[in-house]
């Protein structure tokens, strides 16, 4: 599951986007390194958030095996239907230095 949220803080838009190799329901770590869709190979991309922001440069902010979250799936079925929640600390992989903390979210996705 790849599922992309825009919103709006400050006038600057972000997109967060939560990555499931196997989206059921259950509660997953966010705490590995991985490569990014699509130039990455499907055997290298493991669950992952990143932020991005619509203004930046290219600057993605992504977890890590040192930067972690978890993202709690409460509802999956087979109607593409699915909730849950999720927290996470992302760094920039333009400058190491810069984190950005992301605290009770929510999603509701409907396909």
């Amino acid at each position: 599951m790849r599922k992309s949220y825009n919103s709006e803080q400050a006038k600057k838009y972000i997109t967060v986007t939560l990555y499931l190799r196997n989206p059921e329901v259950g509660e997953f770590a966010l705490n590995r390194n991985t490569k990014l869709p699509p130039a990455a190979v499907d055997s290298t991309i493991f669950d992952h958030a990143t932020i991005s922001f619509r203004t930046s440069n290219g600057e993605i902010y992504m977890t890590s095996a040192i930067h972690t979250g978890r993202m709690t799936m409460s509802r999956a079925n087979r109607s593409n239907l699915s909730a849950g929640t999720f927290e996470f600390t992302a760094v920039s992989n333009l400058d190491p230095n810069k984190t950005v903390r992301v605290t009770a979210g929510r999603f509701d996705r409907k396909q």
